[in-house]
Formats: structure tokens, C-alpha cells, sequence
């Protein structure tokens, strides 16, 4: 009919605009790909399965029957209806969904990228939510008050349960991903199996102020001891260190590479790298010091509980005695 606009006739196969198109059929208004049924690629009608957007053309996906960001009943993903698996706004939606029992994200009036609400900005749930959030005044993904980032229902297993999660909490009892009030992330409960047993823990932390999976206090990153940078079980380790001063790996003060006795270079377990019949008793100080790190590692978790951990294990004592090269 018109020369000008590809595919204006029927049975075109690539931009039509009429039934049976099948890609980009543009037959309700040239201006919108995909605007007539059956169209199977950007199609708004019923029948569209990519991106249809028949009930209105600003918002991919509005039709039913779309299979990938349909925004009607049985789209599967980034569908706004019911049934909706991935994306919707409707009920029973289970992955970023805006409505009744939608679990994370979703998607409705007024958004300008997979929003559903009026006010949000980008995958915003609700009012004034400014990035897939669920409920008022959540920033991210947000479904509980004052959750900040993916926080939901109680009794969530996955993806923010409690009120005050911040980030991934969920429930007690949860065996993933945080059960806590006051877990920043990912933080669980005493009882949990997996990733951060202790309230106040910023990141999959077992104790407090531990920033990174840290279990002490002020370790940076999955550090067991205070002060430790990298996986450090011991003060002033910088990489997997167990005791003072090793730099990698190291069990003992002095080692460089995975040493388990003093001054071992490489995975030694001696010290001095010395033949087993010249091994040394450790000396006084050296079993305080074993002594220490393992009643450390068993008493902390214990004294915790009872919220004595900033009582026991503040003293910094370790600064007290010198560390003689031996």
C-alpha cells in the first residue's frame, strides 16, 4: 500500500505490516516494530513472543501470550502480568515481580526501565523507589520498609527477609544468604551453615566490624585475626597468614611462602629448614603464642554469644610483648 514503509504487504516475512508477519510487523502504526498479531519477533499483538507491545507501545511486552518482556498473563520473562516468571509486576510473579507475592523486582506504572511504579526510575517496585525497589523509600530492590538493597518477606529463603537487612538478609532459620536483623551482607544466624553467623557483620562476617568474611574484629578481608588484610588468621598478616609478619601463606612469624615454622621459606614446617634431629623445642613465648591463637579460635565463637566479644577480645595484647626474629 505504501512503498515507502517495508513490509506493508501480507504474508511479508521481514518488517510487515500486516497478519503473518513474521518479524517486525508494523501494521497498526509504521512508527512501532512489531504492532500487529502473530508477528514473532518485536511483535505487540497477542501471539508475539519477543518484546510485544500491543497495549502499549511505549512498554515492550504488553500483550498477552509474549514469552520474553511480555508485560501480560503467561509471559515468562519480564512479563507484568500473572503468571509471570521472570520480571513481572503481577501476582505470582517469582523474579522481579511489582505485585502481591512477587518475590524481587517488578515492573508497573509510570517506569521508565522495567519499573512498576509510579516515580521509579529504573526497575522501581514502588513509589519514589529509584532502582528495583518493592516497597516506599527502598533504594535497591527493596520489598521490606527500611530494606535497603533486595530485601522481602519474612520467611523468604533467598534475597532479603527482615526489616532491617540491609543487603540480602533473609530470615532465622535461613540456611543461605543472611537471617539476621543488622547483617549489612549476607549475614546468617549462630545456627546457619553457610556465610556470616553474627549480627553486625558488613560482608558474610561472623563478628563484628569485620569487613570482608572476616571472623574478628577489624580483619579487611576474610581475615580471622585483628588487623589482618587477606585471609589473615594472625595480626599484621597481609596474604593467608597464620601468625605475625608472614607475608604469604605463612603459619609462623618470618615465613614468605606457606611456612609452618619460623623463618621457613617455602612451605616448611621446621624451622631454619633443619633436619628433624636438629628440631628445637619452641620456646616459652612461642607456645604462648600457639596457645593463644587456638584458645582464640575456639573460645571466640562461644564468649560471642554471650556478647562478650567486645569485652574479650578488644585488649590488644599482642602489642604487648616483642616479636624477637628467631
Amino acid at each position: 500500500l505504501d512503498p515507502n514503509i517495508p513490509g506493508a504487504d501480507p504474508d511479508s516475512d521481514i518488517t510487515g505490516a500486516y497478519p503473518d508477519s513474521n518479524i517486525t510487523g508494523t501494521d497498526l502504526d509504521p512508527n512501532i516494530p512489531g504492532a500487529e498479531p502473530d508477528s514473532d519477533i518485536t511483535g505487540a499483538d497477542p501471539g508475539s513472543n519477543i518484546t510485544g507491545a500491543d497495549l502499549d507501545p511505549n512498554i515492550p511486552g504488553a500483550d498477552p501470550d509474549s514469552d520474553i518482556t511480555g508485560a501480560d498473563l503467561d509471559s515468562d520473562i519480564t512479563g507484568a502480568d500473572l503468571d509471570s516468571d521472570i520480571t513481572g509486576a503481577d501476582l505470582d510473579s517469582d523474579i522481579t515481580g511489582a505485585d502481591l507475592d512477587s518475590n524481587i523486582t517488578g515492573a508497573d506504572l509510570d517506569s521508565d526501565i522495567t519499573g512498576a511504579d509510579p516515580g521509579s526510575n529504573i526497575t522501581g517496585a514502588d513509589p519514589g523507589s529509584d532502582i528495583t525497589g518493592a516497597d516506599p523509600d527502598s533504594d535497591i530492590t527493596g520489598a521490606n520498609p527500611d530494606s535497603d538493597t533486595t530485601g522481602s518477606d519474612p520467611d523468604s529463603d533467598i534475597t532479603g527477609a527482615d526489616s532491617d537487612t540491609e543487603i540480602t538478609g533473609t530470615d532465622s532459620d535461613s540456611d543461605i544468604t543472611g537471617a539476621d536483623p543488622d547483617s549489612d551482607i549476607t549475614g546468617t544466624d549462630p545456627d546457619s551453615d553457610i556465610p556470616g553467623a553474627d549480627p553486625d557483620s558488613d560482608i558474610t562476617g561472623s563478628d563484628p566490624d569485620s569487613d570482608i568474611t572476616g571472623t574478628d574484629p577489624d580483619s579487611d578481608i576474610i581475615g580471622a585475626d585483628p588487623d589482618s588484610d587477606i585471609t589473615g588468621a594472625d595480626p599484621d598478616s597481609d596474604i593467608t597468614g597464620a601468625d605475625p609478619d608472614s607475608d604469604i601463606t605463612g603459619a609462623d612469624p618470618g615465613s614468605d611462602i606457606t611456612g609452618a615454622a619460623l623463618d621457613s621459606d617455602i612451605t616448611g614446617a621446621d624451622p631454619d629448614p633443619i633436619s628433624l634431629e636438629q628440631t628445637r623445642t619452641p620456646t616459652s613465648l612461642e607456645q604462648t603464642r600457639i596457645q593463644y591463637h587456638r584458645s582464640r579460635l575456639g573460645l571466640r565463637h562461644h564468649w560471642s554469644r554471650l556478647g562478650l566479644r567486645h569485652h574479650w577480645n578488644r585488649p590488644r595484647l599482642r602489642y604487648s610483648w616483642s616479636r624477637p626474629r628467631l
